[in-house]
């Protein structure tokens, strides 16, 4: 998805399942999952080998524009990049973000100085799963707002120093 082209998964009511391959977010390309209070449940699946997901220049990735009912999943066979400028570059969505999620099975990479945040201010997302077999995760840039949860499915390697709480409590691993 290329400068100012934006893929809305859900603008209506109902639920969207897709099969997708490799998807490259690049300059302001944006991919919203549900845009829409009376989306239902909408899921993407980078199926097969060598599926990924990355953000470039100031891309945006959207789960939640809106409050709604549905549940936005992003499921990845492989890897995350997020190289993107954008604030935010990653947002799990507003209002009602309870089960909105992005799992991976491969290597998690952030580098931009855009920042992975939830808008809602009232529930938290499921964020990031990890359950590959082994994985990294490296983290450079602005900290973060969302949780990241490692499934006991294998080896789970940090490439670099992330800084998780808030200033009186942080812990870096």
């Amino acid at each position: 998805i290329n400068t100012d082209g934006h893929y809305i998964a859900s603008n209506n009511s109902g639920s969207v399942t897709a099969l997708v391959n490799a998807v490259t977010l690049n300059n302001n390309g944006r991919l919203t999952l549900i845009n829409n209070a009376g989306s239902g449940n909408v899921t993407f699946d980078f199926a097969g080998t060598n599926r990924t997901l990355t953000l470039n220049g100031t891309s945006k990735l959207q789960l939640e524009s809106v409050s709604s009912t549905g549940v936005a999943v992003i499921n990845i066979s492989n890897g995350f990049t997020c190289a993107s400028t954008a604030l935010p570059a990653v947002d799990f969505g507003f209002g009602n973000v309870t089960g909105n999620l992005i799992s991976l099975k491969g290597n998690f990479t952030k580098t931009g100085a855009g920042d992975i945040t939830t808008s809602s201010a009232t529930n938290a997302s499921t964020g990031f799963v990890f359950s590959g077999v082994n994985q990294t995760f490296t983290f450079a840039g602005t900290s973060s707002g969302v949780n990241y949860t490692a499934n006991n499915t294998g080896t789970f390697t940090c490439g670099s120093n992330f800084t998780f709480g808030t200033a009186l409590t942080q812990k870096t691993i």
